[in-house]
């Protein structure tokens, strides 16, 4: 089973690694003739990507982590997966898809339109101090983006609402030259946190 997940999280992975994961480029089934269950993928990774599966109780029963370039091409034996409802993970550096599997006798069910996916912010420091912000925000809820210090005192906070597409640019010239933690906090993204160094 552990085996079985791995791939299908692997496979899951490699998919999305262009802008994250992308359920289509995920190709998870059964092969009924040799009773075993195929993950691949259509594309290699562009990104360090992290697989995991969890089965329905929350217990994370594999975790791999792929390299740039990597491709996922993997075969499980069905006998070793209990039946029930799993979740294949996969992360890298530019957001997190979750695919639902279901194992019922010798069929695999994981339907890419069930499949979530969340694009984390990108938060880059331009030369002269200016810290841009890019996030996709498809709930449209408030984003809160929050910059703190080392001492983890907030410096500087702002809100956002009603926007599906953050896009800020933040002049922190006036702060003093030091290392801050940068938060963006969304319905989608809880507590995305990235260093930054001021000189």
């Amino acid at each position: 089973m552990k085996t079985f997940l791995t791939t299908l999280f692997c496979l899951f992975a490699f998919a999305t690694a262009s802008a994250s994961v992308n359920p289509i480029d995920l190709i998870i089934m059964a092969d009924r003739t040799s009773k075993t269950v195929i993950l691949r993928t259509t594309t290699d990774v562009e990104h360090p990507t992290r697989i995991e599966i969890i089965d329905a109780r929350g217990a994370t029963l594999y975790v791999d982590n792929l390299a740039t370039g990597d491709f996922l091409n993997k075969r499980f034996e069905l006998s070793t997966l209990p039946q029930g409802k799993y979740q294949l993970v996969v992360e890298d550096t530019v957001g997190r898809t979750v695919q639902p599997i279901e194992i019922t006798n010798d069929v695999v069910v994981a339907n890419p339109r069930e499949a979530t996916r969340h694009f984390f912010p990108s938060i880059r420091l331009k030369d002269a101090n200016l810290l841009t912000i890019n996030y996709l925000n498809p709930s449209g809820k408030q984003v809160a983006i929050s910059v703190k210090d080392d001492e983890g005192n907030e410096v500087f906070a702002d809100r956002i609402k009603g926007v599906n597409s953050v896009q800020k640019m933040y002049d922190l010239q006036q702060l003093p030259a030091a290392k801050y933690t940068v938060t963006l906090t969304s319905r989608d993204v809880k507590n995305y946190v990235q260093a930054i160094a001021l000189k």
